[in-house]
């Protein structure tokens, strides 16, 4: 689960120089783009880096295999208004 909603929140974590990156990966293109995204105001770029980053990430050097991914079945009122279903899991009602 995500601690806010943005791609940066996972693909931070693999850069070169997180503290969080226990793998011991590098790779200057995958920083690069990370670094390009974070600073990108077009969101239609911004996800194009983070796709290209995420391509480097997990089809070319392949430091990391995610093994799964959280699944949530929520249920909802045909009557309750303005729902709207979030990444990080925060339901005010």
């Amino acid at each position: 689960m995500a601690d806010y909603s943005d791609p940066h929140n996972f693909m931070s974590i693999m850069a070169g120089h997180s503290p969080n990156n226990r793998t011991g990966w590098k790779n200057q293109k995958f920083d690069l783009l990370v670094k390009e995204a974070l600073s990108e105001v077009d969101p239609q770029k911004r996800i194009r880096f983070y796709q290209q980053a995420q391509k480097i990430m997990l089809e070319e050097d392949a430091p990391v295999i995610p093994l799964m991914a959280d699944v949530n079945q929520v249920l909802v009122s045909e009557r309750l208004l303005d729902y709207r279903d979030n990444p990080l899991d925060l339901y005010l009602f």
